[in-house]
Parts: C-alpha cells; structure tokens; sequence
C-alpha cells in the first residue's frame, strides 16, 4: 500500500532483530518507545517522540539519557498497578490522534514470551479495541529481522512488491467471515 505520510513507529520492549531494510525515520515520522522499547531506539539512534509505561524496564540513569538526546520528548508515565499493558495504552494513545493513511510499524513485539507475543499480535483485533477499525486504511505490521507479520482487517487487499523478496506467504484467518 502507498501512504501519504510516513509510519508510526512503536518499540516494544521484546527480543529485537533489526529487519534488514529498515532505514532512519524521516523527519515527520513518529517514533513511540513503550518502557524499555526506549533501549532499542537508543541503540539505533532514533529519535523518540513519545515514552510511555509505566517504567518497570526502565532506570533513572536510562531515562536521564533518553531526555538528554531526545529534548522535546513527551513522557508518559503509568501507574504499574493497571489492566492495560503498556502497548495497549500506546495503542489507545495513537489512536485518536487522526493517523490518516499511516501505516504502523511494530518492533520489539515478537519473541521472547510467547504469552506476550501472542497477546500483542492479537491486541489490535480485540473487540473492545479495534484500532484496525478506526484508520481509513489500516495497516498494522510487526517486523522481526526478515519477518514481516501484517495484521489485517477484511476486506482488505495487501500488494507486495517483488524486490522485497517475498519467498511464501502464509495466511491466518483469525474469525471466519
């Protein structure tokens, strides 16, 4: 899909394998670290736009650098005794913010806990959520090294190209019809 403005991005604090193609972001991307998704920015050398969690992965020391590097930073900070995870409130916090034709990009969000994994994958989905709902063209993708896993809501039509090297493509209906 082509997009009128660049991805949002959101680190999570899970295993991280770089994907071979990511590149900086351009100046109008929006970069959101959750908790200790922050240290994967910091290792890239991203800027960071939005923290948010409630900062159990996070020291004092980590958070200092983080403001040092990133001034403008806006950071929200979670109580630890809540019902959502921190992705679910960076899901929720993006989410009114009228993201037009953005696609949005998730890192650090597989591997590691599979409990994690799984309920990151389906967070979007839930019912009560529906984030894919909500944008005029959604396009929510996880990407862990040379995995690209989009999450999408039917109808829906998704066109890869070829210099990508797409070798299989595996489709996982999660409801029927």
């Amino acid at each position: 899909m082509d997009y009128d403005e660049p991805p949002v991005y959101i680190f999570l604090n899970g295993v991280f394998h770089p994907p071979p193609d990511l590149i900086f972001p351009k100046d109008n991307a929006h970069v959101i670290a959750v908790d200790g998704g922050a240290v994967h920015c910091l290792c890239l050398g991203w800027p960071i736009h939005l923290l948010l969690g409630d900062f159990d992965s996070l020291n004092n020391e980590l958070l200092d650098l983080i403001v040092k590097r990133n001034p403008n930073i806006d950071i929200r900070r979670f109580n630890r005794d809540k019902d959502e995870s921190d992705f679910e409130l960076a899901l929720r916090i993006i989410d009114p913010q009228n993201l037009g034709r953005r696609q949005v990009i998730i890192l650090g969000g597989l591997g590691g806990r599979w409990d994690m994994t799984i309920a990151n994958l389906l967070l979007p989905l839930a019912a009560n959520f529906k984030l894919l709902h909500r944008l005029p063209r959604p396009e929510i993708v996880f990407r862990d090294g040379a995995w690209d896993m989009y999450l999408l809501n039917g109808p829906s039509q998704l066109i890869l190209k070829p210099s990508v090297g797409v070798r299989r493509v595996s489709l996982l209906p999660l409801r029927e019809k």
